[in-house]
């Protein structure tokens, strides 16, 4: 039969291996919460846009477009420069569906007031 080791040394050697690891590990989560709580007010801080915040006004209407221009893809077109566009794909520029093939939007008063402007 094995005698058990009661010896009070290895007790006491092993409490404090236990406590040892512990603490180790509640210094590491101590030092990556400082990092990053650091590292969180180093983000906001550089950030400009929310420094600029307060001084945009979000509620302003959006622009409108004058009225008998063309939008081109995102391009606002006077109706000579729409004219020319519709000339060099070969089309007729007095025929009002050639604008329409080649892409570009006649601004009117309905369009306007359907999109909300």
């Amino acid at each position: 039969m094995k005698q058990k080791n009661n010896n009070p040394k290895t007790r006491v050697v092993r409490v404090l291996y236990g406590l040892k690891t512990k603490i180790f590990l509640l210094i590491c989560i101590f030092l990556i919460s400082v990092f990053g709580i650091l590292l969180s007010n180093w983000l906001m801080t550089s950030q400009t846009a929310f420094a600029n915040f307060g001084k945009v006004d979000l509620l302003q209407p959006a622009p409108t477009q004058p009225l008998g221009y063309y939008d081109y893809f995102g391009k606002l077109l006077s109706p000579q420069e729409a004219a020319q566009v519709v000339v060099n794909k070969g089309l007729d520029s007095n025929d009002t569906i050639s604008y329409q093939r080649v892409g570009a939007v006649k601004i009117t008063q309905e369009l306007q007031q359907f999109s909300g402007n």
